[in-house]
């Protein structure tokens, strides 16, 4: 389930710090480290105007009271209550001591306001990198509106304002994102303004579109699926909803399983184990090794991500998987 919680970051000079990217962790007296659940780490990125307006993804058992350390950019640090129920928060009113002892400076101070307007001066480009660890998935929204959900084991590049641009790009470095562009036309012109993703060798561009972008390192290929709009792939091929683009091939797939992550599922068409095993070993921060000649039965089908590691296994073994788990080496037998 998802907890939204708001605020605005300023610095002691009153100044409000755009573009800062602060990141949460539940405590580990709030969960419990033996039921193999993904980390509890998050980062959230401030807009031009320091405003945050961030997503938490919680499990089902974190509705009760949950306390999170909260890191700012200059690493000092503060601890906060989230109280059970499922509403949002704002974190002017759950905001608590700092942490004296892990804050290696005083120069910043954050004060968490109610969401208002606060004016920010103009800011020169700056470029900033995002990442997201095993076990973790959240959304940020860019200055410009775009939305994008971040997939475990990402890190994206992008600047903190798109003012003065004359088109807006950013970085997939590695890992997969879901993107919904936002239409944004010149002031000038009246042209639309182009948004443009880097993944490896593959350049996508849109002009306000939904779709998925995969460009894991331990995957064959970056694949881009299309689910509204249109988009052109390396200036030359052109996506309609439903195609995917992997290699310099066109084929027909379900859109919506590819973006199944978005919304906390695993979903497989006709996958082999390998690349079920992928995935998992991405999100329960596992290494997979196979023993002798592995099964070449394909999966389909769909499951919960806030599931156990074990109860994930349990289900696989259902149909004629065996494995071993011993810490984090996961070994697939015949």
């Amino acid at each position: 389930m998802n907890r939204n919680i708001t605020g605005i970051i300023k610095k002691t000079d009153g100044t409000v710090w755009a573009g800062a990217v602060i990141e949460f962790e539940l405590e580990r007296s709030s969960f419990d480290e033996s039921a193999q659940y993904p980390a509890r780490v998050v980062r959230a990125i401030a807009n031009e105007s320091g405003e945050i307006a961030h997503t938490l993804w919680v499990n089902e058992e974190a509705l009760r009271p949950s306390r999170y350390i909260c890191t700012l950019p200059d690493g000092s640090q503060f601890r906060f209550t989230l109280p059970a129920g499922s509403g949002d928060a704002d974190l002017n009113e759950l905001r608590e001591t700092a942490i004296e002892e892990d804050s290696p400076t005083q120069s910043t101070l954050v004060a968490f306001l109610p969401a208002v307007r606060v004016e920010a001066p103009p800011v020169s480009t700056i470029y900033n990198s995002i990442s997201a660890s095993h076990g973790m998935r959240y959304k940020v929204i860019l200055q410009d509106g775009t939305v994008i959900w971040f997939n475990n084991e990402t890190v994206l590049r992008y600047p903190t304002s798109f003012n003065g641009l004359w088109q807006r790009e950013v970085e997939l470095v590695k890992g997969e994102a879901y993107l919904e562009v936002a239409k944004r036309q010149n002031k000038n012109s009246g042209e639309r303004i182009p948004f443009i993703v880097h993944a490896k060798d593959v350049t996508v561009k849109v002009l306000g579109t939904h779709f998925n972008v995969n460009a894991y390192a331990d995957e064959q290929m970056v694949k881009t699926t299309l689910l509204e709009g249109s988009v052109k792939i390396n200036n030359n091929a052109m996506l309609q909803p439903g195609e995917q683009y992997g290699n310099g091939i066109i084929s027909k797939v379900d859109a919506e399983a590819s973006v199944a992550w978005v919304f906390g599922y695993f979903q497989f068409d006709h996958a082999d184990i390998k690349t079920v095993m992928r995935q998992l070993s991405r999100w329960y921060d596992v290494e997979v090794r196979y023993e002798e000649k592995i099964t070449s039965e394909l999966f389909g089908g769909e499951m919960q991500r806030n599931l156990k590691l074990s109860e994930v296994l349990e289900l696989l073994s259902g149909t004629g998987i065996h494995y071993t788990l011993n810490g984090k080496m996961l070994t697939i037998r015949p």
